[in-house]
């Protein structure tokens, strides 16, 4: 049974119906309380690597998934939340913008940005699905890309349909 401030597991071993259940059945960190230290502590313990996969959610909708193999948790999840009409890692408002609230997105608006995220500060909560293995980045991006799949994602992308990663051992 899952807390209500369980927001981040280790998917290293797990396979992908476990990740599945784990992700619908975590209620996540509410946005309106997400702090940058619960990016790099949890539950007072460092996240290592801080790399993976990250969903958004808005109650029990699965509405964006997005990954993180370059860069941490840390790094990337507060770009979200670029309210700059130019910022190009803002998808998830533009994501919100559009899918969510119904309303297009003029690319260099910074007051249409506004309102998607105070709806995702207000509404939405985030799931970190954690990869401590150094060498993960395929099995990150292929878990990114059949959630997306499997959940039908506001982000999906048409393409991703064709994209078949085969990982060898």
């Amino acid at each position: 049974m899952t807390t209500i401030n369980e927001y981040l597991f280790d998917a290293d071993g797990l396979s992908t119906a476990i990740i599945l259940e784990k992700i619908k059945n975590v209620k996540g960190l509410p946005l309106c309380d997400m702090k940058v230290s619960d990016l790099i502590f949890y539950n007072k313990e460092p996240i290592y690597r801080g790399c993976g996969v990250y969903v958004f959610k808005l109650k029990d909708e699965i509405v964006y998934v997005g990954s993180c193999v370059s860069r941490s948790f840390v790094e990337r999840i507060p770009s979200h939340f670029d309210i700059r009409g130019v910022g190009w890692f803002n998808s998830l408002l533009r994501t919100i913008r559009k899918s969510i609230l119904k309303k297009d997105v003029p690319r260099k608006d910074d007051a249409f940005l506004l309102d998607a995220a105070r709806f995702a500060m207000s509404h939405m909560t985030v799931v970190l699905v954690n990869f401590i293995e150094v060498n993960s980045r395929e099995l990150i991006t292929r878990l990114e890309h059949e959630l997306i799949d499997i959940f039908k994602t506001k982000n999906r992308k048409p393409s991703l349909k064709i994209f078949n990663l085969v990982v060898e051992s």
